[in-house]
């Protein structure tokens, strides 16, 4: 049995609605390890644009990047807020020590 039966057949919606979709697709939660993956890719591009706009080289640890996702990830807003945590993280840290002069061009900055 479909879910989009299911959905018909106890009247949660009737058949005239229904018919205007083709299928439903249940999505589960992300696990830590997807969030890792995802992740990863996030910062590959954070750090290129680092690396392109201050010339500062960005390098960050599993370590540190799970704790991001463990402490200030939601499940229920999916990976779409996982970037907006991300940068706020890792670039309002590389922001900071830039303007406080504490990395200069040709540096690497290791968040651990």
């Amino acid at each position: 049995q479909t879910l989009l039966n299911y959905l018909v057949e106890q009247k949660i919606f009737n058949p005239e609605f229904m018919n205007r979709f083709d299928d439903i697709i249940a999505y589960q939660p992300l696990t830590v390890d997807d969030m890792m993956i995802i992740g990863k890719k996030m910062l590959e591009v954070i750090s290129l644009n680092i690396l392109k706009t201050y010339q500062i080289t960005l390098s960050i640890s599993d370590f540190k990047l799970k704790n991001i996702i463990q402490t200030r990830y939601h499940p229920e807003f999916g990976a779409r807020n996982l970037e907006r945590l991300i940068r706020d993280e890792v670039e309002g840290v590389v922001a900071k020590m830039i303007l406080e002069e504490k990395v200069k061009k040709g540096e690497t900055v290791q968040l651990t």
